[in-house]
């Protein structure tokens, strides 16, 4: 819905009209995979000019490997965005 139109009679309306959207594919149809494939994933979107990369996806501890690829995007220009505390843990 990021990119949807507005007033298109059905009753939603996205906040980017008109972006072109990148879709890339870490995970597998069940949801799981290793922070290693969405490490490769940033790295592919900003090198393949992504300009924002937006994950909603969650994991238990810190990881080296995310690290250096939002690090690696950021150093490209690209925006990254990911949902966070969605988990509901005291931290």
């Amino acid at each position: 819905t990021i990119a949807q139109s507005t007033n298109n009679g059905k009753g939603v309306a996205g906040v980017a009209f008109g972006t072109r959207i990148m879709p890339v594919k870490v995970l597998s149809r069940t949801g799981s995979g290793t922070l290693a494939d969405v490490a490769d994933g940033i790295r592919f979107s900003a090198d393949h000019g992504a300009t924002v990369i937006n994950m909603s996806l969650g994991g238990p501890f810190p990881s080296i490997s995310m690290e250096d690829a939002v690090n690696h995007a950021y150093k490209k220009g690209t925006i990254v965005v990911c949902a966070a505390g969605n988990s509901n843990t005291p931290r």
